[in-house]
């Protein structure tokens, strides 16, 4: 439920005197917001209005919790996502293959001006980057990438409704978000084996990526740390499983166990 939609059931329960339960189902960092902080305050605070919470990510949970929000009244549950029969490999040869998936957002969520610093500081090793994706900032990244020295190893593919078919080998999805719910990209390149190299933004990715085994996490904002991280890629320091093996890591989030979860959560708040 939108926090609109909150205060809108909870009056209806109220003026109605029904005894139905309000849960709410946050998609976002419930601390993400542009409104003014009276505003943003009065927003978080109908959130106690709901008996029940369902998280999508243990960074909402957290979140939830610092509201003054009982654990017993809040449940994970991850959103779901299929394995996929296609594993993509790795490449053999010397140039190691990059991908990034989304909307073209310079400084605002998406962050790729941050994406366009971090390869520009590792341009010693051998990398191209296909960026599938389309946005209001598509210009600005391409004259950043021409500034950084990089222009020449980034290949704009433009939107795409079916991204992963046209990609024969990843070796790495990046993800530079300042900020997601559960940034299910993640989940979709591990679906298809593919390991990530992502900021850990303040929900989502820390309960998708296994730092070392199906990719790598980063200080958001932090370019010199994520550098090292992805020189220590390069000179074979960091070793991922094979796409075999990070297509497993994710069982938690695949459709059967979603359903599963999901199903007891309904019989615990009856």
């Amino acid at each position: 439920m939108s926090k609109v939609q909150i205060l809108a059931a909870w009056m209806a329960r109220k003026i109605f005197r029904r005894k139905f339960k309000l849960v709410s189902w946050n998609h976002f960092s419930i601390l993400e917001t542009r409104f003014p902080s009276t505003l943003k305050l009065f927003k978080l605070k109908l959130f106690k209005l709901c008996d029940y919470h369902l998280a999508i990510s243990s960074g909402i949970q957290h979140q939830l919790q610092g509201l003054g929000i009982s654990p017993h009244r809040i449940f994970l549950v991850y959103n779901p996502i299929d394995p996929q029969e296609k594993l993509i490999p790795r490449t053999n040869g010397y140039t190691k293959e990059f991908v990034y998936i989304g909307r073209l957002q310079s400084k605002g969520q998406k962050n790729l001006t941050e994406l366009i610093s971090i390869l520009g500081a590792t341009t010693a090793y051998p990398w191209h980057l296909r960026v599938i994706g389309a946005g209001d900032d598509e210009a600005t990244l391409k004259r950043q990438a021409k500034d950084a020295g990089i222009a020449e190893r980034i290949t704009w593919i433009g939107w795409q409704s079916q991204p992963w078919d046209i990609l024969d080998e990843v070796d790495l999805l990046f993800l530079t978000s300042k900020f997601e719910g559960l940034p299910m990209i993640l989940a979709e390149a591990m679906s298809y084996g593919v390991p990530c190299f992502s900021a850990d933004s303040p929900t989502g990715p820390e309960d998708i990526i296994k730092d070392g085994a199906n990719g790598t996490l980063y200080t958001p904002g932090n370019v010199t740390q994520a550098h090292e991280k992805l020189v220590g890629f390069f000179e074979k320091k960091t070793t991922y499983l094979s796409p075999e093996e990070v297509q497993m890591t994710i069982t938690k989030m695949y459709t059967q166990q979603y359903l599963a979860t999901l199903k007891q959560i309904l019989i615990d708040i009856q």
